[in-house]
């Protein structure tokens, strides 16, 4: 099951629900099969003015936090080496690819800093290998 999103850009609520919701959905599909999640989730954890009072502080926390999935790259690199926007000169990773660990082995992943300014978020690419039941 493959779950391509692109969440609200600029309302912190909005984008919250979102998340919350895709985080819901992915979780119950994750129940019978092997799931990924991926695409523009509009959050980074170095954009403070997407910061809140109240947890989440950042909307890619919830998914950041599901028990049933794991970050194609791990949040300890979440920064600039990884960062996906602006194209021209990433400063934050606002794209993440998130996937189920019980039932698919990821072998690589990366930004494809190639594509330049193709679009004004670098794509993302990753691997997988379904893992045998």
């Amino acid at each position: 099951m493959v779950i391509n999103l692109h969440l609200e850009a600029f309302d912190a609520p909005t984008r919250i629900a979102q998340t919350t919701f895709v985080r819901s959905l992915a979780e119950k599909y994750a129940q019978t099969y092997p799931v990924i999640v991926l695409g523009d989730f509009n959050s980074s954890l170095n954009r403070t003015e997407e910061a809140q009072r109240e947890a989440p502080k950042f909307s890619i926390e919830i998914m950041a936090n599901a028990e049933q999935f794991t970050a194609a790259v791990p949040q300890p690199q979440w920064g600039e080496a990884t960062a996906t926007f602006p194209a021209n000169q990433p400063r934050y990773k606002l794209d993440y690819i998130f996937y189920t660990p019980s039932t698919l082995e990821l072998l690589n992943s990366q930004v494809i800093k190639s594509a330049g300014e193709s679009s004004d978020h670098l794509p993302l690419m990753a691997t997988f290998r379904f893992k045998e039941p």
